[in-house]
């Protein structure tokens, strides 16, 4: 009842519980000064009715009244100030936002960059999951050329190289002819002689005839030797490497595409790759940048800090430490929460043991602060103030009025 009532002082109404009118009673009223020496610093008064109504004043060293009484006291403490264990005690998700909020630090803008980049890379590893799933299926051909070759273009060569070919079929047959011509005319030579020879009555005509026949046969093997070396020099192109393309144009260019598509494929993978590797270097540099911060905040506690699962403490997790750790880490929470309002509420006291109530007391010392520890027990030992039923414990054991 006592340290819920010093708790009230500050917290107000909210801070009361369900039933805190003595049953009977019209009101009840909470009256707590603060001093600094032997000088009442401040002087705070709560007084609840039993229909509800709540009547808080705050009066300054002065004697004067100040107003807006309860932001006044709110802006004094916070919860885990009046019971610093509740940080020992809170789950990592909350203990991270109060050491932030004690710290006075805010990862907003790194959290939204995180959040973003994390995306990111997460699409960036799906598309690489896929892209490694396509890769596995394309197929790559080593022997296909790097192009695929035109239907057109190989047709229209061919066309131009049987040309060629029809044309020295053509130069042929007319060395074949004017061969026949070179015999015919040979021939006729041999008869035109024989008649020269039986018909010398006909000598002259026969030597006319011998000078125009072996004129024309001179002038046929000149011709025939042109059509010879035509024939010999000209090489027609070869149509069968054409016909070989085009028996198989179709199943390379359907090669040429697959490798194609399977080089898009690897530079697609690649990047995805790189750019996720980017990614995980930005969130590193996020993280670094929040331990920058909190080793700038100049924290209470050294060692103290934060990793993806919440706080950590000498880089373990909180709840590894030893629970005199615990114990001042949470103390020191609530002095960096509290600064102001040099007053920590300890519950459940009879957990603590005496090495770490000893810790408490320690540190309460060294930071100046007033710790009220409630404590279970019957006989007083131990104790500064003893309260039994509601009233302050005599010397002699007897409750005093």
């Amino acid at each position: 009842s006592t340290l819920d009532a010093i708790e009230a002082l500050f917290g107000g109404k909210r801070a009361l519980p369900l039933e805190p009118i003595r049953r009977g009673a019209r009101r009840m009223r909470i009256k707590g000064e603060f001093t600094k020496g032997t000088t009442v610093d401040l002087t705070v008064e709560l007084e609840l009715s039993a229909n509800g109504s709540t009547t808080l004043h705050v009066i300054d060293a002065d004697g004067k009244p100040i107003p807006k009484p309860q932001k006044f006291l709110s802006s004094l403490f916070s919860q885990i100030s009046f019971d610093p264990l509740e940080f020992a005690r809170a789950d990592p998700p909350d203990q991270d936002q109060i050491i932030k909020r004690a710290l006075r630090l805010d990862f907003s803008d790194i959290e939204a960059k995180e959040v973003t980049a994390t995306e990111k890379r997460k699409a960036l590893n799906a598309k690489v999951r896929d892209l490694d799933g396509q890769l596995k299926a394309a197929q790559r051909y080593p022997g296909a050329p790097k192009t695929e070759d035109s239907l057109t273009e190989l047709l229209a060569t061919l066309e131009a190289r049987q040309a060629t070919v029809d044309k020295a079929r053509t130069l042929a047959r007319e060395v074949e002819k004017w061969d026949q011509s070179v015999i015919s005319f040979a021939a006729r030579v041999v008869a035109a002689t024989e008649k020269v020879t039986l018909l010398e009555r006909q000598l002259q005509e026969a030597r006319d005839a011998l000078a125009n026949v072996t004129k024309a046969a001179e002038d046929t093997r000149e011709f025939a030797a042109a059509a010879k070396r035509a024939s010999d020099e000209f090489q027609p192109d070869d149509v069968e490497e054409i016909r070989a393309k085009l028996a198989t144009i179709e199943e390379t260019n359907r090669q040429v595409r697959a490798n194609a598509a399977r080089a898009a494929l690897e530079q697609a993978h690649q990047e995805a790759q790189d750019s996720a590797l980017i990614l995980t270097d930005e969130l590193d540099a996020l993280k670094q940048e929040k331990q920058t911060r909190i080793a700038a905040a100049n924290f209470s506690v050294p060692g103290l800090g934060f990793d993806e699962s919440g706080v950590t403490y000498r880089g373990f997790p909180l709840a590894q430490a030893s629970n005199s750790d615990r114990i001042t880490i949470s103390a020191a929470v609530g002095v960096e929460l509290n600064p102001k309002l040099r007053v920590l509420l300890v519950r459940d006291g009879e957990k603590i043991g005496s090495e770490d109530m000893a810790t408490i007391r320690a540190f309460a010392r060294e930071r100046h602060f007033q710790v009220f520890v409630e404590k279970f027990t019957e006989t007083g030992e131990g104790c500064t103030v003893v309260l039994d039923k509601g009233r302050v414990r005599s010397p002699e054991g007897n409750p005093s009025s």
